[in-house]
């Protein structure tokens, strides 16, 4: 194995391996920062090019576009607050206050830091694992996806706070979106109202840019304010972009396990960054002693998202180099490009082309360093954007998402979806109903539905199946103690202050 890593570094350190390095990186991060593009998109777009190229040179290319395109969609996320991709959505929440209140180059440095060490952790795992990968990726099955889901939405009472009844209607409109069209599991056609264009439900491509683009547009122009408010100069962008890239030291422990989060969910076939995202978001507001901030520009929101966004990178690589099974949509396009230069994942790979493997983990750790100092040094011109007036951003914003929302399946409905998800989440701010508890329930509402009923059938119709998995049975106390956790606190807080009160009584 030693042979094979340092076969792969010789690779990496040629002059035309770092041209495909950067050139791949830099289609990537472009691909991230226009919305409803991807890193998916990248891969679909570059997968012809390396018809001709050795394999090395290609998953070069590939592997950095996959790698960077993350970085770029953290960039809209937080300066406009529209998610590039939707790995980013979850950057949105604490990201684009901070960018409201003159603070976008602290943000952009904190994400591109939280992006850069992310993506090397989630990159070292995955080397890590190499030895071990089968077994791992083999402990998850449905009953732990379905757990997963669970402990998904427990999360949804963290982010609501106080106000559980707004939370669970977000939920429950959520749900209600993930359900719309075919039944994956007894089939029938559930919420489509006649409409054909409903039976494959509606596009993640409309939801995302609908709830974090539109909806944001339409507030921008009726306050008629830049995003950074109405006497908005940006001073010292640089210096405040430094202060930014220290954040994730300063929060270390909290980038270790949101870059675990990232890493462990990402393994799983068919959940994703996104999942991995919001999760991640979950934990940093339910770990925080201080939690007001948060929702309001706290970079703590920045870091854990982007860290854990990244690191999903590597462990998405696991089941796709270990079965062939790809983790999400931009490994499949990658399991793809595989089969096409002669090369079947699995036991055969780590056996015949451990080299490749060793030459795809290097690039996804290049391509986050690449991309990361490419957003550093476009950080103090970027952030300028939050300070021009509605009037010329308002057109740029909304021309480029509806085209983004156009170009996800080429479909016109898909932007009259998209227009209409803008507006049903700009009233549910106005009513004070937060948007993250909608967006993870629709994410999660399908995966939650399909393992549900696979459990059942393990179990054959037993929910006793759990008690005998170790996995599943730890995710339910991690649910648990998440749901407990807000009562426990504010329980021990009291009595604190009980204390306090009852010391300085017999004091005086």
């Amino acid at each position: 194995m030693g042979y094979n890593a340092l076969s792969a570094l010789k690779i990496l350190m040629q002059f035309d391996s770092i041209l495909y390095l950067i050139g791949g990186g830099l289609f990537g991060m472009l691909a991230g920062l226009i919305p409803g593009l991807s890193g998916s998109t990248a891969i679909i777009l570059l997968i012809p090019l390396t018809f001709g190229m050795d394999p090395n040179q290609a998953f070069l290319t590939l592997v950095s576009a996959y790698g960077a395109s993350t970085v770029g969609g953290s960039l809209t996320a937080i300066i406009i607050g529209v998610p590039g991709q939707g790995k980013n959505a979850a950057t949105v929440f604490d990201g684009f206050p901070m960018s409201q209140k003159g603070q976008a180059a602290e943000a952009v440095g904190a994400a591109a830091a939280s992006s850069a060490y992310g993506g090397i952790f989630g990159a070292l795992v995955l080397a890590f694992l190499i030895p071990v990968m089968r077994q791992v990726v083999l402990l998850f099955g449905p009953p732990e996806f379905l757990m997963l889901a669970v402990w998904g939405l427990s999360v949804i009472g963290v982010l609501t706070g106080r106000y559980l009844i707004n939370g669970l209607i977000a939920v429950f409109i959520g749900l209600l979106l993930s359900f719309v069209g075919f039944n994956p599991v007894v089939g029938g056609i559930r919420y489509t109202f006649g409409s054909m264009y409903l039976w494959d439900g509606i596009s993640m491509a409309s939801v995302f840019i609908g709830f974090f683009a539109v909806s944001i547009v339409i507030d921008l122009a009726i306050k008629g304010v830049p995003i950074a408010g109405s006497r908005a100069k940006i001073h010292n962008a640089f210096k405040k972009m430094l202060v930014g890239l220290m954040a994730p030291i300063r929060h270390f422990a909290l980038f270790i396990r949101c870059s675990a989060i990232g890493t462990i969910i990402g393994m799983i076939p068919g959940v994703g960054g996104i999942v991995a995202a919001f999760l991640a978001y979950g934990h940093a507001v339910q770990s925080s002693k201080d939690k007001s901030m948060f929702g309001k520009g706290d970079i703590r929101g920045v870091i854990g998202p982007e860290s854990s966004n990244n690191s999903s990178a590597g462990g998405a690589m696991v089941p796709l180099l270990a079965f062939g099974i790809p983790g999400g949509e931009a490994t499949a396009l990658m399991l793809g490009a595989l089969m096409i230069h002669g090369i079947s994942p699995g036991a055969q790979m780590l056996k015949n082309h451990l080299t490749l493997v060793w030459v795809m983990i290097g690039a996804l750790i290049l391509s986050n360093i690449m991309a990361s100092l490419v957003a550093v040094l476009a950080a103090p011109q970027l952030v300028k954007v939050t300070t021009i007036s509605p009037e010329y951003l308002v057109p740029i914003i909304l021309s480029v998402s509806l085209v983004g929302s156009y170009s996800f399946h080429h479909r016109m409905f898909d932007v009259v979806v998209t227009v209409i998800m803008g507006i049903l989440g700009y009233i549910l701010k106005r009513f004070d109903i937060p948007t993250a508890p909608v967006v993870i329930a629709y994410i999660l509402g399908s995966i939650m539905e399909k393992s549900f009923f696979r459990t059942l059938q393990i179990g054959r119709g037993s929910f006793m199946v759990f008690f005998h998995r170790p996995i599943a049975i730890t995710l339910l106390l991690i649910t648990t103690i998440t749901l407990m956790w807000p009562y426990v606190s504010s329980a021990l807080k009291r009595r604190r202050k009980t204390n306090s009160i009852s010391n300085k009584g017999e004091g005086a």
